[in-house]
C-alpha cells in the first residue's frame, strides 16, 4: 500500500518539507533512477515559498559509490518570493543507498544527510536563493507488489539579499564626481586668472 506524499512547511526561516512516494528503476543496483510521485498540498505555506500547488520534484540518476551529477529542476513548478522557481541540486557524492533481497521481499533505500544548491527564477534565470537539506526515500516490494514506498525531502532557503542600496550608492558616486570635477573646473579658473 502506497502511502499519499504531503507537503507541509515552512516560517519565517523559509523552511520547505516536501513527501510524496518513491521509486527505484531498477529496483535494486546501480545506478538506478529515483522518481517521486504523489499529491502535495500547499497548507500553512509562509515565508518565500509560495503557490507550490502542482510542486514536482523531478527525477535523480543515482550512480555508483553513492553520487549524483548536477540535477537542474530538481524542484519545479513553485514560487518563490513571487517569482516561478526551481531547485537546482548541486552535485554530491554522500548518499547511502543500499538494497536488500530476502526471500522475496526486495527494499532499496536511499539517504541523503546534507545537499545543496540554489533556486533560481525560471524567467531570466536570477538566483533568488541558496538552499540546504537532506532526503530520504524507500520502497519495498514483494514478489512484484508494491508494499511501501516514501520520500521526504526537507530544504531550507536562504533568500540573496538584493542591492536595495545600489541606487543610494548610485547617486552618491554621481555627487562625488560632481563635486570633482566643480572642484578641477574652480582650479583651472584659478589658474587661468593667475
Amino acid at each position: 500500500m502506497a502511502v499519499a506524499g504531503s507537503l507541509v512547511s515552512a516560517s519565517s526561516a523559509e523552511a520547505l518539507v516536501i513527501g510524496g512516494n518513491a521509486h527505484y528503476s531498477p529496483l535494486v543496483g546501480l545506478p538506478t533512477t529515483l522518481t517521486v510521485d504523489g499529491e502535495f498540498d500547499n497548507s500553512d505555506l509562509t515565508g518565500g515559498f509560495t503557490k507550490v500547488l502542482g510542486l514536482r520534484v523531478n527525477s535523480l540518476l543515482i550512480k555508483a559509490g553513492g553520487s549524483y551529477d548536477a540535477t537542474s529542476n530538481f524542484l519545479s513548478n513553485f514560487k518563490y518570493a513571487g517569482v516561478d522557481a526551481v531547485f537546482n541540486l548541486f552535485e554530491d557524492n554522500s548518499l547511502l543507498h543500499t538494497s536488500t533481497t530476502v526471500g522475496d521481499f526486495i527494499s532499496t533505500s536511499t539517504v541523503e544527510p546534507e545537499f545543496f544548491g540554489e533556486i533560481r527564477s525560471v524567467l531570466g534565470n536570477k538566483l533568488l536563493a541558496t538552499a540546504f537539506g537532506g532526503f530520504s526515500a524507500g520502497e519495498t516490494m514483494r514478489g512484484g507488489t508494491l508494499i511501501s514506498s516514501n520520500f521526504s525531502l526537507d530544504l531550507t532557503a536562504t533568500a540573496v539579499p538584493t542591492p536595495a542600496l545600489l541606487p543610494g550608492l548610485l547617486g552618491m558616486g554621481v555627487a562625488a564626481l560632481r563635486r570633482r570635477k566643480n572642484e578641477e573646473t574652480q582650479a583651472e579658473t584659478v589658474e587661468a586668472e593667475a
